[in-house]
């Protein structure tokens, strides 16, 4: 449960002291259920004060799957200090694929509002959109 999940994170965290640890929000899936892959599920890792890696990627397949953008949640997501993480890339809106970003995803213009303690990075396949411009690339 999302309870427990928490509960372990924080247990975690007493284990390796100054190393923060912290909880990324996932998506839906059929075929690998996992826990915090919905809106609510991410309000309440949120309420709870535990630590997030925000993959902005994965938020494209909670509303997709949802089939709606909580924008509200996604800004108190990015501007929470308890946000340490934020992950970029792009995808089908179905799976995780870690595609680089061709133009302005939904979330494009939350950006300014990171929390500025969190390391923001990408997560996009550089080397296999490279491939796909140029096969001879191995």
């Amino acid at each position: 449960t999302l309870t427990h999940m928490i509960d372990n994170v924080r247990r975690i965290q007493d284990i390796f002291g100054d190393v923060q640890v912290a909880v990324e929000g996932l998506y839906p899936n059929a075929v690998n259920p996992q826990l915090m892959d919905t809106w609510d599920a991410y309000q309440t890792v949120l309420d709870s004060g535990t630590p997030l890696a925000v993959d902005l990627s994965h938020t494209k397949i909670v509303a997709r799957a949802s089939g709606s953008t909580d924008e509200g949640l996604l800004r108190d997501l990015l501007a929470s200090p308890t946000t340490i993480e934020v992950h970029l890339s792009e995808n089908n809106g179905v799976a995780d694929h870690h595609d680089i970003l061709r133009r302005e995803p939904f979330w494009w213009h939350l950006l300014p509002i990171v929390n500025h303690n969190a390391v923001v990075f990408s997560e996009g396949n550089q080397l296999r959109h490279r491939r796909t411009q140029s096969p001879s690339i191995q």
